[in-house]
């Protein structure tokens, strides 16, 4: 049996369930990524720009992370080639485009100062 003060107590006591956390973006937000991003949510995929190689075909190494089950792979690819849906542009070696009408985003290694 409660104590009339534990009745009270009682009144205010709220069970919370844990909440699920949903890894990565939802559609709506993976559309609206434009700008420069130190990675891009695209799908299932989280992508990193890891190295630009100015070799006789240029090249470029891209971390994909899929976010469901943390994966991660290095994949190779090269100017104007598709990367899960948007068209790569090798801008510098630091930098590359990403462009999927009307997103258009600036992928770099790293933030500037």
């Amino acid at each position: 049996m409660l104590t009339q003060g534990e009745q009270l107590y009682t009144n205010y006591v709220e069970v919370t369930k844990p909440v699920q956390t949903e890894q990565g973006l939802s559609k709506a937000a993976q559309a609206a990524q434009n700008g420069e991003l130190l990675s891009v949510f695209a799908g299932d995929l989280e992508l990193s720009l890891k190295a630009v190689i100015f070799a006789p075909i240029p090249y470029v190494l891209i971390e994909q992370k899929n976010i469901k089950t943390q994966q991660t792979t290095l994949v190779k690819y090269i100017n104007e080639q598709s990367v899960a849906g948007y068209t790569l542009s090798i801008l510098s070696n630091t930098q590359v485009a990403l462009n999927n009408a009307p997103q258009h985003i600036t992928l770099v290694m790293y933030q500037r100062g």
